[in-house]
């Protein structure tokens, strides 16, 4: 694999992340559950957050040159 498509690959695997915490969101939304029951899918919530930023700081590593900061801008 070359550099930019493992890039590629770990904003691909970010995105999903992302897309996987808004939807526990939307399920810790629901009006049926018990409030312990949404404060657990709204910490799975944080924590696929969390697995969507490491995917991006890896793609951050195979960015070579001044002009990008971060690509975390672009997923968010």
């Amino acid at each position: 694999m070359t550099a930019e498509m493992e890039r590629q690959s770990c904003l691909a695997s970010a995105e999903r992340w992302r897309r996987q915490a808004e939807h526990v969101r939307e399920h810790a939304g629901r009006s049926y559950l018990q409030p312990r029951q949404r404060k657990a899918l709204l910490a799975e919530a944080e924590a696929c957050d969390r697995q969507a930023d490491w995917w991006v700081a890896g793609a951050d590593d195979y960015v070579t040159g001044p002009a990008v900061a971060s690509l975390a801008t672009f997923l968010q």
